[in-house]
């Protein structure tokens, strides 16, 4: 019995950490057909659980060195920027729908070894060392996670706004990573009031850069 609350406990905690994973799920598969979106979601479920339990050996080792937080925050960032600038469209080309999967199963992927360290570690304190309840509880989450992601690629399809919404969300996440990096923990205390303000001047900056983005292209358009 209390294995089984266990394993609940970390099932809802773990889905409360992976919003943002959901988020870069449904980003990165709102522009996919049904079929490929179908295709995303079986092997990325796949590919997270591998990297899952990878991590899972790891997390608690990798967090704890320099630069760790601060590359994976840079990552992100940039996975966010890429989701926020691609295309809409897509083409008919059967080379170009494989294309699209592989870039979209990367990006996910990617994000998730990234995303997945602050997570993997919260799992392996909560399993306290046991391996199979831990192994158990990452594929319970990763399963309602990739269905709830199906839905919120439904909703960024029909309200383009939500891209936006879920890619500024992103950057800030990943902003809060970069500044509890070890290596900068130093320069923090003597600069509290940065580690406040740097996650939003970063949302900041990306909702900009996207502002001028959407006039630029408005404008070529209007040119031609």
């Amino acid at each position: 019995m209390e294995t089984l609350l266990t394993l609940v406990e970390i099932v809802f905690i773990n889905l409360i950490l992976s919003g943002d994973n959901a988020l870069i799920i449904g980003m990165a598969s709102r522009h996919l057909t049904d079929v490929q979106r179908r295709k995303v979601f079986i092997y990325g479920t796949c590919g997270i659980i591998i990297i899952y339990v990878v991590l899972a050996s790891l997390a608690s080792v990798l967090l704890h060195f320099p630069f760790v937080k601060l590359v994976g925050g840079i990552l992100l960032i940039v996975t966010a920027v890429k989701l926020l600038t691609s295309a809409e469209q897509m083409d008919d080309g059967e080379d170009k729908k494989s294309k699209t999967v592989r870039k979209a199963l990367f990006v996910i992927l990617l994000s998730n070894v990234v995303i997945g360290l602050d997570n993997v570690l919260s799992i392996t304190m909560l399993a306290k060392g046991n391996f199979p309840l831990m192994i158990g509880s990452i594929m319970i989450s990763i399963v309602f996670l990739v269905w709830g992601s199906t839905h919120i690629a439904q909703l960024m399809g029909s309200y383009p706004l939500l891209i936006t919404a879920g890619s500024l969300i992103l950057t800030y996440s990943a902003t809060m990573m970069m500044v509890s990096d070890p290596f900068l923990i130093t320069f923090f205390i003597q600069l509290p009031f940065l580690k406040t303000m740097l996650p939003t001047v970063f949302t900041i900056g990306v909702l900009c850069f996207n502002i001028l983005y959407v006039l630029k292209k408005k404008f070529i358009y209007f040119r031609t």
